[in-house]
């Protein structure tokens, strides 16, 4: 038995029986010595639930264990918040079942990172490669630069925050500390990530490893990386709204000033996205509908009332930019082969 503290590892899966076992090996590979994994199966209708209970014997041969959970979906949310009243360990990683560790050191090197900080540090993360599904190529390196305000990063989604969650880890007694009795805000699309996080970010850092220790699948038929019609992303975007609103609600160490002031920071920002979506597709009912709703917020300045008298001319703005985009990224994918 190993003297290093334990490390665990909790995964939601849905339907990724076809991509499980990457991660599976991966985990398995892994020079840290002290590692529990627990999957939940979101109510697969794959082979999900063969696939990873395959893999038990062979974790047990290694010296870890691995623990197969059913849950009706319900999503991730609810999958880790049943997961995280299940776990050991000193630390915790939660990734998802479609990446994998590129390093058999990964593990090792973020709780190298941690092991001697004090409780002004609450987390780790890494840098990462977005790969291709079927060939698993390289096509994006994201490097992570360090931040002057991790917390309203996360919470605004901006200075390109990455959320992929399998780079990073965490300390579980400050998890204890921010995230009261382990239970975070459970909606069916919520994802999990700013529950987690935003609560350890409060006032906290994140250490950066700049090294490529975590590689991320792009799936088109993943949820996270659908596009949808209007009403699928005025929904998604309230969810988010809803969710990251109730997760600053449950932060025991932030203020009531604090508190009021990142709600209406994330309000902004979200009517911002509902009229810009209106914008686009040039639906003028919800174009005044949300116009309206930001003069209520005192948030409308002069572009708000030109995109909303003029919205052809942004559309065909944002219509050049997406082709600009496209055109770059062909380029990058072409520098990395």
């Amino acid at each position: 038995m190993s003297d290093l503290p334990l490390i665990s590892i909790i995964t939601p899966s849905y339907n990724c029986g076809n991509y499980i076992s990457r991660l599976l090996e991966s985990v398995l590979g892994q020079s840290y010595p002290n590692i529990e994994m627990f999957v939940c199966d979101d109510g697969s209708t794959d082979n999900t639930k063969e696939i990873v209970c395959s893999y038990e014997e062979k974790f047990s041969r290694r010296n870890y264990k691995l623990i197969y959970l059913y849950q009706k979906n319900s999503g991730q949310s609810v999958a880790i918040n049943y997961l995280l009243k299940k776990v050991n360990g000193e630390y915790l990683v939660w990734p998802d079942a479609d990446d994998f560790y590129s390093s058999s050191d990964a593990i090792k090197k973020m709780y190298d990172a941690l092991k001697n900080t004090d409780d002004s540090v609450s987390m780790v993360q890494t840098d990462f490669h977005f790969v291709k599904d079927n060939t698993l190529r390289i096509s994006e390196y994201c490097k992570i630069r360090e931040s002057e305000n991790w917390f309203k990063d996360c919470l605004l989604a901006q200075n390109n925050f990455q959320f992929c969650p399998g780079k990073y880890m965490a300390k579980m007694k400050l998890v204890d500390k921010t995230i009261p009795e382990r239970n975070i805000y459970t909606e069916k699309d919520a994802g999990q990530n700013w529950q987690i996080m935003l609560p350890l970010l409060y006032k906290r850092k994140c250490l950066v490893i700049n090294q490529p220790l975590y590689s991320v699948v792009e799936r088109k038929s993943s949820h996270s990386r659908t596009k949808g019609k209007i009403e699928f992303k005025l929904s998604r975007i309230q969810t988010y709204e809803n969710t990251i609103l109730e997760t600053l609600k449950s932060i025991p160490e932030i203020s009531e000033k604090d508190r009021e002031y990142f709600q209406n920071l994330v309000k902004e920002k979200y009517i911002d996205e509902r009229f810009n979506i209106a914008v686009q597709t040039g639906n003028r009912k919800l174009i005044n509908k949300f116009y309206f709703e930001k003069i209520n917020l005192g948030n409308v300045n002069k572009i708000d009332y030109l995109k909303m008298t003029f919205p052809f001319v942004f559309r065909f703005y944002n219509y050049i930019k997406r082709c600009t985009r496209f055109v770059f990224r062909k380029f990058r994918s072409f520098l990395c082969k």
